[in-house]
């Protein structure tokens, strides 16, 4: 676009919002901002909330714990093999004898 293009597009822009009215905010809207700038700045959250969140974190660390105990008695059950499962539901088996 040259020069003088985009001088017509803006005079066609400006043209064309001749006979608007300006924008009015509600009524309500400056106070609901003061409202908003003069509210708690951070949320609080309750002691119950925070018990709910503390009792999660310590099943899924106790499940967490369960469940890795489980993987290693299995594995120790294999005659000294450490099988480890991967996700594609295949497993990477060593028994640390590397060069042989």
């Amino acid at each position: 676009m040259s020069k003088k293009e985009k001088e017509k597009w803006m005079d066609a822009v400006f043209d064309s919002m001749k006979g608007s009215q300006r924008a009015k905010p509600s009524t309500g809207l400056f106070a609901k901002i003061e409202r908003q700038i003069a509210g708690p700045e951070a949320k609080v959250f309750s002691r119950r909330q925070w018990q709910y969140a503390a009792a999660a974190a310590i099943l899924v660390f106790v499940l967490n714990i369960f469940a890795l105990r489980q993987i290693i008695q299995n594995n120790e059950l294999n005659t000294g093999t450490l099988v480890i499962p991967d996700a594609s539901g295949q497993s990477l088996i060593s028994n640390y004898e590397i060069y042989e």
